[in-house]
């Protein structure tokens, strides 16, 4: 199997409204797959396709390289918005009811529990664990039975920061367990931290697909730069050749320069020195996923 997920043309439609048009992904096995996009975008939408909870209203999918079959769904694990259980219950009764509902073997609960970190409070009423222990318990109630993916709708939403470093921590270690993992999220910067590949989608619309990787490459270098003189600065500039644009840092006290893809940082200084111009301020820009999303929507 190379392939945990491909969706071909998958659309969902509501009258006039496009939630979902004309979606081709495909998810590698072993990757932590973001689906990207503000409120509205059609990712629990697609989530709810890929689960067979919503009919497509056209196009298709095939979940590890075959047509869905009934038994898929066993394969699959999932949380979705904010995990239901039984308050007054420890989390053993309520996995142990959650097995008999998915008709599924007891075996992999308590390992489940060690996974998540809720080992030591199994016998626990639910009722005294925190937002985050919840979350977790949510995602042990999902892989207990051993799923080939996880999918995980807004994991971190609502939670306190350190319930947020949990989950983020979590998904990693599934993650390297060799868990295949589908996450729709709107926050980035934790999305940017465990997420291998990414789809944005615009209004129902797949605007960029690729690896994380890919992503952030960009076909040129961004330095900040500063000196006693930042007009000197910016004149001995625009003799470099592997110069492509200058910009005035929001703060006013350095520049925010364009080079060429293959400059390095000793080529500006030599460069500088020669024109009698110092650095007191150099760092080399990198993009964060925030910057890259907000680009692609606006092309």
């Amino acid at each position: 199997m190379k392939n945990i997920l491909k969706t071909y043309g998958l659309s969902k439609t509501y009258g006039n409204h496009n939630a979902v048009k004309d979606l081709n992904i495909t998810i590698p096995k072993s990757s932590v797959f973001a689906i990207l996009g503000p409120n509205g975008s059609g990712k629990s939408t697609t989530l709810g396709m890929l689960l067979q909870s919503l009919k497509p209203s056209s196009g298709h999918f095939e979940w590890f390289d075959k047509k869905p079959e009934s038994n898929d769904l066993k394969e699959i694990g999932a949380m979705l918005e904010q995990p239901k259980f039984y308050m007054h219950l420890n989390a053993m009764d309520n996995l142990f009811i959650v097995a008999r509902i998915k008709k599924v073997p007891y075996d992999g609960i308590e390992e489940s529990l060690k996974k998540v970190g809720l080992f030591d409070r199994r016998f626990d009423t639910v009722k005294s664990y925190s937002m985050g222990m919840k979350q977790r318990l949510g995602i042990a109630a999902a892989i207990f039975h051993g799923p080939k993916a996880l999918i995980l709708d807004e994991p971190t939403n609502g939670l306190d920061p350190e319930g947020i470093n949990d989950v983020r921590n979590l998904i990693i270690d599934l993650s390297k367990d060799g868990l295949s993992i589908i996450l729709a999220s709107h926050l980035l910067n934790e999305v940017e931290m465990v997420s291998s590949h990414v789809c944005i989608l615009s209004k129902g619309i797949c605007v960029y697909q690729g690896s994380m990787s890919e992503l952030k490459k960009t076909n040129e270098k961004i330095f900040q730069l500063g000196s006693s003189n930042l007009e000197n600065l910016r004149i001995a500039l625009l003799e470099f050749n592997k110069l492509n644009k200058i910009e005035i840092h929001k703060s006013g006290n350095f520049l925010v320069v364009h080079f060429s893809k293959d400059v390095k940082l000793e080529d500006i200084s030599n460069f500088l020195s020669r024109k009698d111009v110092f650095l007191t301020h150099f760092i080399e820009q990198q993009f964060t996923l925030e910057e890259k999303f907000i680009e692609i929507l606006k092309k």
